[in-house]
C-alpha cells in the first residue's frame, strides 16, 4: 500500500485490476507511479485487485514456449515481445523474457497479495511479484518461491506457509476473480476514487488526466 503526506482528510483509492504475468500491467504500474509523482503530497491508497487472464491455467502452469506457441496473434511472437520490451524501456523496465521458463497459474500469487493488504505491504509484494516473473525469471506459481518472496517483503515465512496450507481464502479469491472478469475485459484497468475508469492505461498522460479529475472531484 502506498501513501504520502495527506492533502485531503482521508486518502482516495485507486483500484488496479492486474495479473502478474501481464507485461502491460507492470508497465502500467510504472506509468501510474510516474503520474502520482506529478502530484506530491497527495494521499492515495492503492488497492490491487485480483484478475487472471487465464483462470483455467493448470495448477503447475505450462512451459513458456508452449504458452507462446498458443498465443500467436496478428503479429509474430518476436514482434509482440519487441513491442513490449520497447515500451518497458520507456518506463525503466528491462524485461528478461529469455529467463522465463514457465507461465504460472497466478492464483497463489493473488492470494499472497490479498493477505498483504491488511499488513500494509501490498504494493511491496506486488512489485516483487512482477519483478520475480519478468526480470528474475522466477516461478511465481511455486509456493516455496512465493514464501521466500513474502519473507523478502517483510512477511513472516511461517505465517505465509500456514495461510497457503489453510486454503480457506481460495473460494473468496476465485469469486473475486470471476466478478472481475465480468467487469474487466483487459488489464491493466484502473478505477480512480470509485468513479473514474481508465482501461488499459497505455499512457502516463491518460493516468495524469484521470488523477487530476479525481483530485478536482475530491476538492
Amino acid at each position: 500500500m502506498s501513501a504520502t503526506a495527506a492533502t485531503f482528510e482521508a486518502p482516495f483509492k485507486i483500484a488496479i485490476f492486474a495479473d502478474f504475468t501481464c507485461p502491460w500491467c507492470y508497465i502500467g504500474k510504472r506509468r501510474l507511479e510516474a503520474a502520482l509523482a506529478s502530484s506530491p503530497g497527495l494521499s492515495v491508497t492503492l488497492d490491487w485487485r485480483p484478475f487472471q487472464r487465464d483462470p483455467n491455467m493448470p495448477d503447475d502452469g505450462v512451459t513458456w514456449q508452449s504458452y507462446l506457441a498458443r498465443s500467436r496473434g496478428t503479429k509474430s511472437i518476436e514482434e509482440t515481445l519487441a513491442e513490449i520490451e520497447a515500451a518497458g524501456r520507456e518506463v525503466g523496465l528491462a524485461f528478461a523474457f529469455d529467463k522465463i521458463a514457465r507461465m504460472p497459474n497466478t492464483l497463489d500469487a493473488h492470494r499472497l497479495t490479498y493477505w498483504a493488504f491488511p499488513a500494509q505491504i501490498q504494493s511491496r509484494i506486488v512489485e516483487r511479484l512482477f519483478k520475480a516473473h519478468f526480470i528474475d525469471g522466477l516461478d511465481i506459481g511455486d509456493r516455496n518461491q512465493l514464501i521466500a518472496l513474502a519473507q523478502e517483503c517483510g512477511m513472516d515465512g511461517d505465517a505465509a506457509f500456514d495461510l497457503f496450507a489453510r486454503r480457506d481464502d481460495i473460494d473468496i479469491l476465485r469469486r473475486e476473480i470471476e466478478v472481475s472478469r465480468t467487469l474487466v475485459k483487459q488489464v491493466p484497468f484502473f478505477v480512480f476514487a470509485d468513479d473514474i475508469v481508465v482501461p488499459n492505461g497505455r499512457s502516463e498522460e491518460e493516468l495524469k488526466r484521470a488523477l487530476a479529475k479525481a483530485i478536482a472531484n475530491a476538492g
